[in-house]
């Protein structure tokens, strides 16, 4: 037995991570179970998109400030996802428009092909990335939290609240995992 206990590499930081979005996820998609949401839309799928995206975007900042093995974390998290997205056969978007400078996005109908999955994952992260830039009088949690409840077809006050409330765990998470790893 040894003393000293190996430290995880990249690929296991980011496996971690990943288990941690799938089960938030789950957990998460439970909110909408009272509510009704349009037909083919699968709650926890989105969720996942939604905690993926909250880690990327930390782990982005991490890169930014130059944390050792956030790079490697953040490709690893990246390929975990786009293996997901690819498996489950992410489908695109339901059109939608933006309500005025507001931070509504209004959905609209469910398109008819399904196109490419990396293409539909990326046109999500798009979508989370604009909707951060419309209002930055309001924090990032609330923006983001308004685009997934609308994907999942819903204006419902709580489920926004609860969304814009998982922010920021998962993002001080994200970041507190990486930094604690010693890449």
């Amino acid at each position: 037995m040894s003393l000293f206990r190996r430290s995880p590499g990249p690929d296991e930081v980011a496996e971690a991570i990943w288990q941690q979005i799938r089960k938030a996820a789950a957990d998460h998609a439970k909110l909408f179970d009272a509510i009704h949401v349009p037909p083919n839309t699968n709650v926890e799928e989105e969720s996942l998109y939604f905690f993926a995206f909250v880690a990327d975007l930390s782990l982005h900042l991490l890169e930014n400030q130059r944390i050792a093995g956030a790079t490697k974390v953040r490709n690893a998290l990246l390929n975990l996802l786009r293996d997901f997205g690819r498996s489950h056969s992410c489908g695109p978007l339901p059109t939608g428009e933006w309500l005025g400078d507001s931070l509504i996005w209004l959905r609209g109908a469910a398109p008819e092909a399904h196109g490419d999955p990396i293409a539909n994952l990326n046109e999500r992260f798009e979508l989370y990335a604009t909707a951060m830039k419309r209002r930055r009088d309001r924090a990032i949690g609330e923006s983001l939290g308004h685009v997934l409840a609308a994907i999942c077809g819903t204006t419902d006050i709580s489920i926004i609240i609860a969304n814009t409330a998982m922010f920021v765990p998962t993002f001080e998470g994200v970041r507190d995992v990486v930094k604690s790893a010693r890449l």
